[in-house]
């Protein structure tokens, strides 16, 4: 083989391996982002539920003293916090629509499902509290379910994340939230 050939053979070989690990970096740059893309939605996710919980826990203590005082107490502040909820429950439920749920594991998907359908009784609940038809043991056992449906969510937000300083910061949120 001539020197012309051996120089082409390995300039041939050397691009190989080049064009090899360019692949095998761009490969591991596209992994990366649509990461980061996942996290971010998850985070989001997890602020819209914490403002949610927020406004939940709330109104979980206004019915019950409302309750709890036959309609007396609370009359003022009640639908006040109910209007609070309800804006942080459509800024969730707009967020949600914009997700697309199927990026994450089957986990994730049912549980904000099984939210889904007991945030949906809210309006019935809020029903019951007015008219007092509802004990306050009934009222709290629903908030406080629907809590924990909420706070389940943003745990599972931390067990989806794949960089340990962010699993740990998310799980940290999680107990703070809890």
């Amino acid at each position: 083989m001539n020197i012309k050939n051996k120089l082409k053979l390995i300039s041939a070989i050397v691009l190989s391996f080049a064009l090899i690990i360019i692949s095998i970096t761009i490969k591991d740059a596209i992994q990366t982002r649509d990461s980061i893309v996942r996290v971010k939605e998850l985070n989001h996710l997890s602020q819209k539920l914490s403002l949610l919980i927020h406004e939940t826990q709330k109104e979980r203590g206004a019915s019950a003293g409302f309750l709890g005082s036959g309609g007396k107490k609370f009359a003022t502040i009640l639908p006040k916090q109910r209007v609070l909820t309800t804006r942080r429950l459509k800024e969730l439920n707009q967020y949600l629509k914009t997700l697309d749920t199927s990026n994450f594991s089957t986990q994730l998907q049912n549980a904000i499902l099984a939210f889904q359908k007991d945030i949906s009784k809210i309006t019935q609940i809020r029903s019951q509290i007015s008219s007092l038809s509802i004990s306050v043991k009934d009222e709290v056992k629903y908030y406080t379910n629907l809590n924990k449906k909420i706070l389940d969510i943003v745990s599972l937000t931390a067990k989806l994340a794949e960089d340990p300083a962010l699993i740990k910061s998310l799980n940290a949120y999680s107990n703070f939230l809890k």
